[in-house]
């Protein structure tokens, strides 16, 4: 079992853990027990979303013919659309849709 003097001396700790941890010693232990099990929670949901969204991108690129990379983490664009879902439907587009999209 790692004690707290092992996560605050190892150099591949980040320094948001440090901060997270040395907060957490200030506190009520069960109250920050408590707490950093809901931040899991609502961290492993985050996952699971984000699995989601890739298996979601990687069924419309296939459908495209195209192939995104697992685990790729992907940037947004200014529309906040994931800009590999932008590239597939760019890729996908005929050449009629395109020049829709163009004078619009």
């Amino acid at each position: 079992m790692m004690t707290v003097d092992d996560v605050l001396q190892n150099p591949l700790t980040s320094e948001w853990l440090r901060t997270a941890l040395n907060a957490a010693l200030r506190r009520d232990p069960v109250d920050a027990a408590n707490d950093a099990d809901v931040l899991r929670t609502v961290l492993m949901h985050q996952i699971e979303i984000a699995e989601d969204d890739t298996a979601s991108l990687n069924a419309v690129a296939a459908v495209a013919g195209v192939s995104i990379v697992e685990n790729l983490l992907i940037p947004l664009g200014r529309t906040g659309v994931p800009q590999t879902t932008m590239s597939v439907a760019a890729a996908s587009a005929t050449p009629e849709s395109r020049a829709i999209d163009n004078r619009g």
